[in-house]
């Protein structure tokens, strides 16, 4: 070990990574990945009771992001159907001829933020009301109060809720507009509560990955205990710091694949379970269906790969170098304990 004067003793894996440098300038001393895979692989046979003890935790881990995915997913697919549901109601001037109501029908597909524009006439309205109301027909109301009191309508859908207010407000001031019948109070609600819902999702999966991340550490840790001998004869021989965490990353990694595998073939068991069960309960409340499992398979396939690649990569990364840069400290314990 090289000693300073100055600043005292180098440490073990600094001066190692210098002479692995060195090799490699010289073309000699490149990694075998393929050997540093095996003792990925060993590493993992040796560690099995932390392993499995990873995989478990990994596993809640997994399956509540998947739980979180399926959960605010769902909510915004019954938000757009609720929001599909919360109209604007357009009642026309009373005796306005039907040119006139062609140039409405023009103006209001042409604004901002309207999605669709329904045509509902008043002879239409008053069949559907009569039939709803009274159970009998148009005709024999017609005969008694002698002529139609309804006004022709549009029936006006939006693109975007955020902007449900400043729709309704533009269309009221179109001419031949005599009243608009709207619903803004719920459309800010259900705006809020998607939002809301986003956000949940988003900080749960993020506070799981943290939580999936410090479990790899975790693990690494120790088997890097359980490998101590096998590392120290790597630094001795000019192992980088890369070297010597490739197999724990390969660990880590064969861990999260198999967590992975097992919370996702529990989601899909459980969720198809959840919608047989719950769709009949929910259609007595919730016009739409739920979402099947397959609308989510790739957002939860990309969460899990997201959180298998980054735990995998920066959990062996930290945990060793927190073990190396422990190692040196208790070196240098024992250097000045001698001198």
């Amino acid at each position: 070990m090289k000693m300073s004067s100055a600043a005292g003793p180098v440490p073990m894996h600094k001066a190692g990574a210098s002479a692995r440098k060195q090799q490699r300038a010289k073309g000699h001393g490149r990694p075998n990945y393929r050997y540093l895979v095996k003792q990925g692989f060993e590493n993992r046979r040796r560690n099995k009771t932390g392993g499995w003890s990873s995989i478990a935790v990994l596993f809640v881990c997994l399956l509540l992001i998947g739980v979180a995915i399926l959960v605010s997913g769902n909510l915004r697919v019954m938000m757009d159907t609720i929001e599909k549901e919360n109209i604007i109601m357009v009642y026309t001037r009373l005796n306005t001829d039907a040119a006139q109501i062609d140039v409405l029908r023009e103006k209001l597909e042409n604004t901002a933020n309207v999605e669709s524009v329904a045509f509902i006439s008043k002879e239409e309205a008053l069949r559907e009301q009569t039939q709803l109301l009274l159970g009998t027909s148009s005709e024999e109301l017609i005969k008694n109060i002698g002529e139609n009191p309804l006004p022709d309508a549009f029936r006006v859908s939006v693109k975007n809720m955020e902007q449900f207010g400043e729709t309704a407000e533009g269309i009221k001031a179109l001419r031949d507009v005599e009243n608009v019948r709207e619903n803004r109070e719920l459309a800010s609600k259900l705006t809020s509560l998607s939002r809301a819902a986003s956000v949940a999702g988003v900080l749960m999966v993020l506070l799981l990955g943290i939580g999936s991340l410090l479990v790899v550490v975790n693990t690494s840790l120790l088997s890097m205990q359980k490998n101590e001998e096998t590392i120290k004869a790597m630094r001795q021989f000019g192992g980088t710091e890369l070297d010597i965490r490739f197999p724990f990353m390969v660990e880590g990694y064969i861990n999260s694949i198999l967590a992975s595998a097992l919370a996702f073939a529990v989601l899909w068991i459980f969720y198809a379970a959840a919608l047989r069960l719950f769709q009949p309960i929910l259609s007595g409340f919730f016009a739409g269906e739920l979402a099947s499992f397959g609308h989510f398979v790739w957002l939860i396939l990309l969460g899990f790969a997201s959180v298998v690649v980054v735990t995998g990569y920066l959990g062996s990364r930290w945990s060793v170098h927190v073990y190396l840069r422990e190692e040196d400290k208790k070196k240098v314990v024992n250097v000045d304990a001698q001198v």
